[in-house]
Order: structure tokens, then sequence, then C-alpha cells
């Protein structure tokens, strides 16, 4: 099976993408010209997690440049007619900041989070939701199917009766 993409994860420190392999998910991790690939088995894995995050340093940072521009821009157009040019100009810098600070308020992240027992894999999707939540299915499903091959069938009948719990010590009675 050729490898097949789910999703990535960006942050300062480089990219991470993921795929799903046979019998695993690959991470491919990109730290500048450096590259590490790390495999979690479907059968080692301990839980899927899906939620959605605002991210507050990228609101803190979008809205802090948009708030600076555009009130640059506001008290320049409010002074003389060359100055609103130039303020209407400052706007126009401040406004794709503010759009960005607005998608990721109102939209959010939607991050897939797989643990594994000697790893962790995560993905973002900021604007595909539904394909977040295909891809968070489709990892369910194969983690089930990997599991349940490697789960013994012992039919209930058979199972052999749990001990009974012991016994707590009689107390000492003073003579």
């Amino acid at each position: 099976m050729a490898r097949q993409f789910l999703g990535h994860r960006r942050d300062l420190g480089g990219t991470v993408r993921t795929f799903r392999a046979d019998g695993a998910l690959e991470m491919d991790e990109i730290e500048g010209t450096h590259g590490t690939r790390r495999r979690i088995f479907f059968e080692d894995i301990l839980l899927v997690s899906y939620h959605r995050e605002r991210s507050p340093l990228f609101l803190a940072v979008t809205g802090g440049i948009a708030l600076f521009l555009m009130g640059i821009g506001v008290i320049s157009a409010s002074g003389k007619r060359d100055d609103a040019i130039a303020g209407y100009v400052m706007m126009m810098f401040g406004a794709p900041f503010l759009i960005a600070f607005l998608l990721r308020l109102f939209l959010q992240v939607d991050v897939i989070t797989v643990f594994g027992t000697h790893g962790r894999a995560r993905m973002n999707f900021e604007y595909r939701k539904a394909r977040a939540r295909q891809v968070h299915q489709d990892i369910c499903r194969e983690v089930r199917s990997a599991q349940a091959r490697l789960r013994p069938r012992i039919p209930a009948a058979t199972a052999a009766p749990s001990p009974p719990s012991p016994v707590p010590p009689r107390e000492a009675t003073p003579e």
C-alpha cells in the first residue's frame, strides 16, 4: 500500500506530516534541512482524540499586528489629506491580519491527536472540518480492526471464573 497523506502540523520548529502506511501511521518531521521519520503502529495506539482550539499565541500575534497597523491608520486618516491617504494604506496592510484573527477566533482549528505507547502524532485542520472528521473516523476504524486481530477469541462460557476476592484478616481481640 502506498502512503496516504492524512494531515500536517506546522509550528515555529518545523513541519510534521502524517501519513497512513501499511499497519502504521508515519510522521515525517522536517526541521530546516533535517528530516526524521517516526512510526506508530495501529496495534500500539492507546487513544485517538479530536478537539478544537483557538491557538492563543496566533490570536495574540495577529490581533496585536492588526491593532497596531489599524491604529496607526486611523490616527493618520484623521489628520491632513496627505496623511489620510497614508492612513488608509496602513489600514489596508492591517486588514489581512484582522481577517486571519477573526477566522481563527470563530472557526477554530480542528486537532486530531493519536497517542501511542511510544509516541504521539498530531494533525491540525484549519479550514477543512469535514476532512478532519473523516481522518478521525478512518484512524479509529483502522485501530479497532488492528487491535481486534490481536485480541484472543475466548467464548464467555469457557472463560475461567475470576478468583474470589481475599478475605480481610480478622482483627485480634484483646484478651
